[in-house]
């Protein structure tokens, strides 16, 4: 799977596996404090850039604690920072620069085209955070949290 923009695009099959293993890393971590690393460090010396044009607390925490968890670094920027749109930086300019620094891209923003854009120029995988069609990591937490609380076991 190169990008995470909406479920749709994604096969059943491989969206099930994401929750199985979501559940057994949930089910290992029981002993571990908040900040400790899971075993193997999955995403050792990887970055995630997250970028909010809109902000989210619950987003922008769980994404840094979910990659800390699993041994990567996040990045985390807002549209102001940024001279994205203005003094001649364009979206293909900053996707280069965000491709180059980063492994993962995160986007919660109020344009679909933009997440559109940035898939076209961006050489990494791009994860929609939010978008005012989709918002594909809530539903799968929601999913996840039903199956939870209903005992489905997968595992």
């Amino acid at each position: 799977m190169k990008h995470f923009i909406n479920l749709k695009d994604i096969p059943a099959k491989d969206l099930r596996k994401i929750i199985i293993d979501a559940k057994k890393r949930k089910n290992l971590r029981k002993k571990l404090s908040t900040l400790e690393v899971d075993r193997g460090s999955p995403l050792k010396g990887k970055m995630l850039i997250q970028m909010f044009e809109k902000a989210s607390s619950r987003t922008r925490i769980s994404f840094y604690l979910a990659i800390k968890q699993l041994g990567g670094g996040t990045l985390t920027l807002r549209s102001n920072e940024l001279h994205l749109g203005q003094g001649g930086e364009s979206i293909s300019d900053t996707a280069k620069i965000l491709s180059t620094y980063g492994d993962g891209f995160m986007l919660r923003t109020d344009s679909d085209n933009k997440i559109e854009d940035f898939k076209k120029y961006l050489s990494i995988p791009i994860i929609n955070g939010l978008s005012p069609s989709s918002h594909p990591t809530q539903v799968l937490s929601d999913v996840f949290t039903v199956e939870e609380i209903k005992k489905k076991p997968d595992f």
